[in-house]
Parts: C-alpha cells; sequence; structure tokens
C-alpha cells in the first residue's frame, strides 16, 4: 500500500495492513477507529467506502469502527440475528 502525503494515520494503516494484525493481537499501542455517517444519499457512499475497505482487506485494521445517521429508518431496525429485537438510536 502506498501511503500519499505521509500522514501518521495512513502510515500506521498501511503497516497494519502489511503485517495482517487483527483487532486484539496488536502490539503497536495505537487504537485506530474508523467513523461512517450515513443519512440518505451520504449513506450509499460509506457503504460503498466500507465495502471497499473490506474487499481490499483494509477493513482489520481498524481497531472500532463507529456509524451514525441521520435518516429516521435507523432509528428502527431489525436485528438480523433475532426475531423482534431493534436497534434504537438517542434522539437529539
Amino acid at each position: 500500500m502506498t501511503v500519499a502525503g505521509g500522514h501518521e494515520v495512513l502510515r500506521v494503516i498501511a503497516d497494519r495492513v502489511r503485517r495482517g494484525g487483527r483487532p486484539g493481537e496488536r502490539q503497536d499501542g495505537l487504537r485506530v477507529a474508523l467513523a461512517i455517517e450515513g443519512g440518505g444519499m451520504r449513506g450509499t457512499v460509506s457503504a460503498g467506502m466500507a465495502l471497499a475497505l473490506h474487499e481490499t482487506g483494509v477493513a482489520h485494521a481498524f481497531d472500532a469502527v463507529y456509524g451514525a445517521s441521520d435518516h429516521p429508518s435507523v432509528r428502527r431496525q431489525p436485528d438480523p440475528g433475532r426475531t423482534g429485537s431493534t436497534v434504537r438510536a438517542p434522539r437529539t
């Protein structure tokens, strides 16, 4: 992976991809999180970006992934692993 501009976070991500470590196994002492926003078209773009990170093998370089959406449909979505459960976004 080529790191343009030498940004420290990009360097850490590239190093993690090269080494192949997974969250909980790393010894670098760092925590790198991916924040994804959504809502309407922004959610579609963010989903495409997240898929690209997964398909290129970069997703495992992050220790945590956080998401937010301003779209009302996110306030109640079924959990595919459990019947009848919901995810509720905090009201602002």
